[in-house]
């Protein structure tokens, strides 16, 4: 899978497109990363061949709000959902918004709720196996 972030696309939206219509003839998915941020994020969705949206850390938060702010969230994840895109949610830190993005159709979530950074120079082949950063949803 490659990721591609908003702010990558801003002043080159045609020759993007064309490179991303080639990569997914030779089967690679395409993530929106950090979406929520950036500009016109609709847009690229709608103009680009994207198959996995990332919600960034910044609209997830708004799911554990009981008002307005996540109610709209929730209603675009829906809306996308409904749309053919796969979902996940970045920075999940409660079991209320793993809950929330559970019941929404998310796909996959990361964040501290299952694991914390690490430090690179720390790791090793012979170190032991961790838990995954990034974990699907089980099939509803």
């Amino acid at each position: 899978m490659l990721e591609i972030t908003e702010i990558s696309l801003i002043t080159q939206m045609a020759e993007v497109r064309t490179y991303l219509d080639l990569l997914r003839t030779v089967h690679y998915r395409i993530a929106m990363d950090d979406f929520g941020t950036g500009h016109s994020p609709l847009l690229y969705l709608v103009d680009l061949p994207v198959d996995v949206v990332k919600f960034d850390i910044s609209l997830v938060n708004k799911l554990g709000q009981d008002d307005r702010a996540g109610q709209v969230v929730a209603d675009f994840a829906r809306m996308m959902n409904d749309a053919g895109y796969a979902l996940v949610a970045e920075g999940v830190e409660t079991a209320k918004v793993l809950s929330k993005v559970e019941n929404l159709g998310f796909s996959h979530v990361q964040g501290y709720l299952l694991d914390g950074p690490f430090r690179w120079r720390n790791w090793s082949p012979a170190s032991p196996p961790r838990a995954p950063a990034s974990r699907a949803l089980p099939d509803a």
